[in-house]
Formats: C-alpha cells, sequence, structure tokens
C-alpha cells in the first residue's frame, strides 16, 4: 500500500515591514522560523537591514520611500 505524506491544510506566511532595524530584525526573522514563509518588505534601510534580511528570508523587495 502506498501511503501519500499528508500535506499541510495551510500555508503560513510572515511578512515584515522593515527599515533601519538591523540591531533587532535578525532576532525577529529568527523568531518566525515556524512559518513556512518569510519575506521582508525594506522601506530603504541604510543599516545593514537588507543584508540581514536577504541572508534570513526567503523573499526581499526592496522599496525605498519616496520624500
Amino acid at each position: 500500500m502506498n501511503r501519500a505524506t499528508p500535506r499541510k491544510p495551510y500555508t503560513l506566511s510572515a511578512v515584515v515591514w522593515s527599515l533601519d532595524s538591523a540591531d533587532t530584525l535578525e532576532a525577529c526573522l529568527q523568531g518566525l522560523d515556524f512559518c513556512d514563509e518569510i519575506v521582508v518588505v525594506d522601506g530603504g534601510s541604510t543599516d545593514g537591514s537588507r543584508a540581514i534580511a536577504q541572508a534570513l528570508a526567503r523573499r526581499v523587495y526592496f522599496h525605498p520611500h519616496a520624500n
């Protein structure tokens, strides 16, 4: 008998908005490791947040705020 692996009935995604949050972003993203997908939207950080997000999130969008 061939048993299929049970599938989860849902996918849990976390979306994190970030702007110059390098000092807390890594801990935040690591705390979301129970999610199936982590997406970070960076608002134009200049402090290294973008690099942290790229290392830990599945998808990172860089969208600088228009002034």
